[in-house]
């Protein structure tokens, strides 16, 4: 059977714990029944990259395919019909600010009161760290006439984010909460066997070296999937 991946247990962990997460915060005026108002998705911008259109047209229908999946009875406005309702450039402009800063401000957020017609929230996710790095845990185990090194290569993505709700009709933050995700890959064992009985540190640093610049490093977790459990986890703490 299939090993479940790392950022799902740790999924699962937190959604049983019954605990609000470290950082989460709600107005007092969000509830369930406010929500039924309606959500707008603004999108998902990403401090680490300038992320081009297509890009944030990808991330975007993440974030409207984990509200309809955790709740589908929200009335939602998609990403492109938002776009189209409001001027590209001021709307550009106010992303922008928000990729650099975390937050709008109340003026901004008066820009975008055209919006209020299709829903009460504007949903946003800021993406502030995605890190990437390679490890190489290593056993030590006795062979037939000799001791060798294992070398087992993993990847390990860690992707923090903030999750956002603005209340367009007061033009003010809702709800917040940050949350991070790692996702760990691991590639083939890779046996190490020295020219005597033991490998010499030598002999291991230049086994990993050789995995490094061949097809046996493991790929990192892939994107959308460590966004789409962050974002699980965000919508599921909604009222």
């Amino acid at each position: 059977m299939r090993p479940i991946p790392i950022f799902l247990l740790l999924l699962l962990i937190s959604s049983c714990s019954g605990r609000a997460p470290s950082g989460l915060w709600a107005d007092p005026s969000l509830d369930a029944q406010s929500l039924k108002e309606g959500i707008v998705i603004g999108g998902v911008v990403d401090f680490t990259a300038e992320r081009d259109l297509f890009d944030q047209q990808r991330d975007a229908r993440i974030l409207e395919a984990v509200f309809a999946d955790k709740r589908p009875t929200l009335a939602r406005t998609p990403w492109s019909t938002a776009r189209s309702l409001l001027d590209p450039d001021s709307l550009d402009a106010i992303l922008e600010s928000y990729r650099r800063t975390g937050r709008l401000s109340a003026k901004q957020l008066a820009t975008l009161k055209p919006l209020t017609a299709r829903g009460r929230y504007l949903a946003l996710v800021r993406i502030d760290l995605d890190q990437t790095s390679w490890a190489y845990p290593r056993r030590v185990r006795e062979s037939i006439d000799r001791t060798v090194v294992d070398l087992e290569p993993e990847s390990r993505r860690t992707m923090s984010m903030l999750f956002d709700l603005y209340d367009l009709s007061t033009s003010r933050l809702a709800y917040t909460m940050p949350v991070e995700r790692t996702g760990i890959e691991h590639g083939n064992t890779r046996t190490v066997e020295g020219i005597d009985n033991v490998p010499t540190e030598h002999e291991v640093r230049e086994a990993m070296e050789d995995i490094d610049r061949s097809s046996e490093r493991p790929e990192p977790a892939e994107r959308g999937g460590l966004i789409k459990g962050a974002l699980t986890e965000c919508i599921s703490h909604l009222p």
